[in-house]
């Protein structure tokens, strides 16, 4: 008597599934950003201004640092429109001794305060991986 069984894809696997990703509330997204090498800080910020979501232990305080932001992306948005080069989706301000980095989510700006020496390209993917996971509405 042979023993019959079930198709491999039939039998329920033991071992969470490794392609599934787990989902972020925005502000478990900027805990983990504020978390990684170098981030010195790392907010939330609405189209005026205000401040939605914060991590900043810096000069200056977290609201602070949105009006800043919020400002400079503004001022870069109308400058840009002038010369018809689209809207701006990131702008990075590289200082001597930090960088500011600006998203643009659509309804929300997220700055992000660097230390100058943080390696931007490993910065960019991780922060990418872990936008692709956070739900934004």
């Amino acid at each position: 008597n042979e023993i019959k069984r079930p198709p491999l894809s039939k039998i329920p696997s033991l071992m969470p599934n490794l392609e599934e990703k787990r989902s972020y509330t925005l502000s478990n997204a900027l805990s983990i950003i504020k978390i990684l090498p170098r981030v010195l800080g790392v907010v939330a910020v609405a189209k005026d201004g205000m401040l939605i979501e914060g991590h900043f232990d810096g000069l200056l305080s977290r609201e602070e640092l949105g009006a800043l932001a919020t400002g400079s992306f503004d001022s870069v948005a109308q400058n840009i429109a002038k010369i018809d080069f689209g809207q701006p989706i990131e702008i990075m301000i590289e200082a001597a001794k930090s960088k500011l980095w600006i998203i643009n989510r659509g309804r929300m700006l997220i700055i992000l305060s660097t230390r100058d020496d943080v390696n931007l390209g490993s910065l960019r993917l991780k922060v990418n991986d872990i936008f692709r996971r956070t739900d934004f509405s």
